[in-house]
């Protein structure tokens, strides 16, 4: 084996981990935010999307080699089976090369619908004018309808839009 396919090797071996220690933080944080939101509000709720971002790095901190019999048996029966030469017949396919068409076919999949969703909203967006407000920190826009926002948008140049109906609600909402 040569340099390059041991520099290969080892960069797969230290993506699968990123990644398989990515998905489960995300998927982690999907089951946790609404039960935090509840017990501790938005604003703590919003801090678990720190969670990914730092299990990444600590998954690449050393560690202690865990022993084959602190291992759960699945995941010894996984590491025992054989492996598939990438230069064998064409018929013969490793469950990986699969595992990874699915799982990047997921990643295509939820691009798109983020996309389709984006494209949506700000479609809602265009007709928005600007709201007066005397101390706001950013940009206020009223948006056509009373089921956009409210939200903070824009990562660059940030904007709060609020729903059309926001001053008969706010106002209904002071009055209870």
């Amino acid at each position: 084996m040569n340099d390059f396919d041991m520099f290969a090797v080892a960069w797969c071996r230290t993506g699968w981990t990123l990644l398989l220690v990515f998905t489960a933080a995300v998927l982690m944080v999907a089951a946790l935010r609404k039960p935090m939101r509840k017990a501790f509000g938005a604003e703590r709720a919003f801090l678990l999307w720190l969670l990914p971002a730092l299990a990444m790095p600590a998954s690449l901190l050393p560690h202690a080699a865990a022993t084959t019999a602190s291992l759960p048996p699945i995941v010894l029966k996984i590491s025992r089976l054989p492996s598939v030469s990438y230069t064998a017949a064409a018929g013969a396919h490793d469950w990986r090369i699969w595992g990874a068409a699915l799982w990047l076919a997921g990643v295509v999949i939820a691009l798109s619908l983020a996309a389709y969703a984006q494209r949506r909203y700000r479609g809602k967006l265009r007709g928005a004018v600007a709201y007066a407000t005397e101390a706001a920190r950013w940009p206020v826009m009223r948006a056509n309808d009373s089921r956009t926002g409210p939200a903070l948008i824009g990562a660059w140049r940030p904007q709060i839009v609020v729903p059309f109906d926001f001053d008969a609600a706010s106002t209904a909402m002071s009055a209870h």
